[in-house]
């Protein structure tokens, strides 16, 4: 089972893990602000930290998998209070979908995100689920961080 748990928490990293630069695509903005992450193992422990500031705020997740459930969790908590929690069943195709609830102090609000790596980095989409299929609402491109 120990070995289940390892291997499985290496394919989040193994796809995700660096420091990145990501530029959000949001519809009439011309230049929104970009985001740093950090994406890495936790000390000993079979969880993935992701690391994120912009423009003074931030947040931390935590990306593990959950044997019996059969699926991955990634539980967001960022500075002004919000919170999300996504699971997903791992990537289809090279592509991970998370669905889930982001609670923010005004309202809960449930859709999916897309992540994919692409030769460059990753690209992450955000919207929802209309039975198998994703409607992307936004997006963002994420690069290796040059800073």
């Amino acid at each position: 089972m120990l070995l289940l748990v390892a291997v499985v928490a290496n394919a989040f990293l193994s796809a995700f893990a660096g420091s990145w630069t990501c530029t959000p695509h949001l519809p009439g903005v011309v230049a929104p602000p970009e985001s740093h992450w950090s994406i890495a193992a936790a000390p000993q422990g079979s969880w993935a930290v992701v690391r994120w500031s912009s423009r003074g705020e931030s947040g931390t997740a935590f990306v593990g998998y959950l044997a019996p459930e059969q699926q991955w969790i990634y539980e967001d908590f960022h500075s002004d209070g919000s919170f999300a929690t996504n699971t997903s069943s791992g990537p289809q195709n090279g592509t991970w979908t998370w669905n889930g609830t982001f609670t923010s102090p005004q309202r809960a609000q449930h859709g999916a995100i897309q992540w994919r790596r692409d030769k460059q980095g990753f690209r992450q989409g955000f919207g929802r689920m209309l039975g198998t299929s994703f409607r992307e609402t936004s997006s963002a491109t994420c690069r290796p961080d040059g800073r």
